[in-house]
């Protein structure tokens, strides 16, 4: 109650009581100026001035000749208010709402159909993957098993080769050897330097060695004398016995 009563907008009394009388149909006592005397087609409307709800009477007093009983009530409406309209556009988005989640739903379910398809075929394809990886007697599996028995037999191979003693001595007598070809190594390379060294005095004619072979009189002599001695020989040989031989005993 307490509600404001106003006639072309202007209040004029107040709610005084509300009483439901049935379903569909309210009874409102109001309180009106004693100088506004409402004619027998006067009106009312409830309309509402809030978005809380608030809501006030409007009355038309009418324009009859003959004032309204005391006590008769005057037929009113309720204007659609604020309220009730949003009441209404909220249904309305509702049911475009469910319109379009009946759309997406529909979308939604066949995304995921076509996801569920698709992770079907990858299930097979995996199955289908482990199924030839997982068999011991062929495919990838085979090859590796195979493999691993090789690398483990040429493992045990190589674990006997190691631990055979005729190898060990085989090894120490290669590393003696081994040792021996560096000392000789050694040994040459300070043979050569001394043999570069004997050559380089040999070139420049030091020493008796390269006197020799730096004097060419020498050479001549020498040759002179082998001529001389080819000559000598070759007549022994034709006349052996004109060459007088003397032996002399001490």
């Amino acid at each position: 109650t307490s509600s404001a009563v106003r006639v072309s907008g202007v209040p004029v009394g107040k709610v005084e009581a509300i009483r439901l009388v049935r379903p569909g149909l309210v009874l409102v006592y109001v309180s009106l100026r004693e100088d506004l005397a409402p004619k027998t087609d006067a009106s009312a409307m409830v309309v509402s001035i809030g978005f809380v709800g608030d809501a006030v009477v409007d009355i038309d007093p009418g324009k009859a000749s003959q004032k309204l009983p005391k006590n008769q009530p005057i037929m009113g409406t309720q204007q659609v208010g604020f309220t009730d309209r949003a009441t209404q556009l909220g249904d309305r988005a509702d049911s475009v709402l469910i319109g379009a989640q009946a759309i997406v739903n529909q979308k939604t379910a066949d995304q995921l159909y076509a996801t569920m398809a698709a992770l079907q075929g990858t299930l097979k394809a995996a199955e289908r993957t482990m199924a030839v990886y997982g068999n011991p007697n062929r495919g990838p599996t085979a090859e590796i098993s195979r493999t691993m028995t090789s690398l483990q037999t040429l493992s045990a191979r190589l674990d006997s080769t190691l631990a055979n003693p005729a190898l060990a001595r085989t090894l120490s007598r290669t590393d003696t050897l081994t040792g021996n070809l560096s000392a000789m190594t050694t040994q040459l390379a300070v043979t050569g330097a001394r043999l570069d060294t004997v050559l380089a005095n040999v070139s420049a004619g030091r020493g008796t060695i390269g006197k020799f072979a730096t004097d060419s009189g020498l050479y001549r002599d020498m040759r002179d004398l082998s001529q001389s001695m080819r000559k000598l020989v070759d007549e022994f040989q034709k006349h052996p016995g004109k060459i007088p031989v003397t032996v002399k005993i001490f």
